[in-house]
């Protein structure tokens, strides 16, 4: 009956017993006293009755504190306690099927949710923690840091897609490094060969520089001989004057000698 009452009594079920149990109580106190003052009970009993209905009603206060506020006010201290974060400490009464059982299993949902919630804080922390390590590792240019310890299932994948573009980062600067050689050994040839290029237009403008004065020489050259034509047709003009004056004298004697010779003929005719 205790035991009921203690762990499956509702509290109102409890508060009626307690008013019925101090209710049948006074009234023997009182049929006692009446008892006594008219006479119906011995003065003796009926002290001894009140005297016992008075003790029955302390221990049946102490039975109640006991059995009532007891649990209800273990069960507050344990629930401010849970609020102030003590989420390791034993939550008592939750096999009880009273108001004091429901708060102690609600209690209990309330402590492991907040378990969960500070496993998955400190979770979170490492997972924080790690990828802050990881970030101020490419922060200092080293692009080999991989985040070897496994995280947590829920929470893997991220360090696997972590790693995985940290991998493709790393082979993606040495690529860019490759090019960046491949770019200057590019530019080394190339300011070879302008140095040849640069040489070789001293070079030719050191010919061409010869050739100019080659061709100043060969330009006088010309002159004086377009020079020595010009006074060589002069003299080639004036020979031919002189061939055709000449020409001019020679038939002239032709037709000299001819007149001559017909005068000889006709004297020899005269002298025949």
């Amino acid at each position: 009956m205790i035991r009921w009452f203690q762990r499956d009594a509702p509290i109102r079920v409890k508060f009626m017993l307690l008013a019925a149990c101090y209710g049948a109580l006074s009234t023997l106190s009182l049929a006692a006293t009446i008892g006594a003052g008219y006479d119906l009970l011995p003065a003796t009993l009926a002290t001894g009755i009140a005297a016992g209905a008075l003790l029955a009603v302390l221990v049946v206060a102490m039975m109640s504190r006991k059995l009532i506020c007891d649990p209800y006010v273990n069960t507050v201290v344990r629930m401010e306690g849970l609020a102030a974060d003590d989420l390791d400490s034993a939550i008592g009464y939750t096999e009880y099927r009273d108001c004091v059982g429901r708060m102690a299993r609600a209690m209990h949902v309330f402590q492991r949710n907040g378990q969960l919630l500070a496993t998955a804080a400190t979770t979170q922390r490492e997972i924080v923690d790690a990828l802050g390590v990881g970030l101020e590792q490419l922060a200092d240019s080293d692009l080999t840091h991989r985040i070897e310890r496994a995280f947590p299932p829920e929470f893997d994948t991220l360090r696997v897609n972590y790693n995985r573009a940290m991998g493709a980062v790393s082979r993606t600067i040495a690529a860019v490094a490759a090019a960046g050689d491949g770019i200057n050994s590019g530019a080394a040839d190339i300011r070879q060969a302008s140095d040849d290029l640069s040489q070789r237009t001293e070079q030719q403008a050191a010919s061409l520089e010869e050739t100019a004065a080659a061709m100043d020489e060969i330009t006088s050259t010309v002159r004086e001989t377009a020079a020595g034509a010009r006074r060589a047709n002069d003299a080639v003009v004036d020979a031919r004057s002189e061939a055709e004056s000449s020409g001019e004298v020679v038939r002239r004697a032709v037709d000299a000698m001819g007149g001559i010779e017909r005068a000889s003929n006709e004297i020899s005719e005269i002298i025949s």
